[in-house]
């Protein structure tokens, strides 16, 4: 390891998982939680947790094994895309990643837009690309950077959502649905919880 080459701690790289997840279903899981009823969801959200427990130890498992660090891509050829089909299989996961991370960055620059529109008045455009340009430029700094700017991400949004947990406790108390929704419903909060969880793409960072 060349001696420039500064290491992340333990924290900021839990930031960057938690980050993911947090960023992802902030504003989706309440509200898709809400459709489901409380015990729903909160079996919704075992089960989802569970299999996406298990599925980072199969990967974590791969990881620990190789001498070199590789993409979440290159793993999947090597341990889970074989026979005649598996260089197909491989593009095909390839696509989808790129449409799955193109959906979300634009989704993120969408509403962080919005936000900035509200706080500033400045256009909406003015807004996306601010916002563009800081994500990028974080990243761009490297992953130290990231680790860092994560790490106060994820203390800002606690310290946020114990503020909201304080300010609820004076609230008044409304009955809520133990089970509700439909199948559709509990399967689009599980799509999400998932989604969530799917930190298994910060594995080789």
């Amino acid at each position: 390891m060349e001696k420039n080459t500064k290491n992340i701690t333990l924290f900021e790289a839990s930031s960057i998982i938690a980050g993911y997840g947090i960023g992802g279903g902030v504003m989706a899981v309440p509200y898709l939680a809400s459709l489901n009823g409380l015990a729903s969801a909160l079996l919704i959200m075992i089960v989802a947790f569970l299999l996406s427990l298990l599925l980072h130890l199969m990967i974590a498992e791969m990881f620990s094994g190789e001498g070199e660090p590789k993409q979440v891509v290159e793993f999947f050829n090597k341990h889970l895309f074989k026979g005649r089909f598996g260089g197909l299989f491989t593009w095909i996961f390839f696509v989808l990643m790129v449409i799955v991370f193109f959906t979300n960055l634009a989704a993120y620059i969408a509403g962080a837009g919005e936000i900035i529109l509200s706080l500033t008045g400045l256009p909406l455009w003015v807004g996306e690309v601010l916002f563009y340009i800081m994500a990028a430029g974080v990243v761009l700094f490297g992953l130290k950077v990231l680790g860092i700017s994560e790490k106060f991400a994820v203390i800002g949004i606690v310290t946020i959502l114990l503020v909201l947990m304080l300010a609820s406790l004076g609230a008044p108390i409304h009955s809520v649905s133990a089970f509700g929704g439909t199948g559709s419903r509990a399967l689009a909060f599980y799509g999400m919880m998932m989604f969530c969880f799917a930190s298994f793409f910060s594995g080789p960072q």
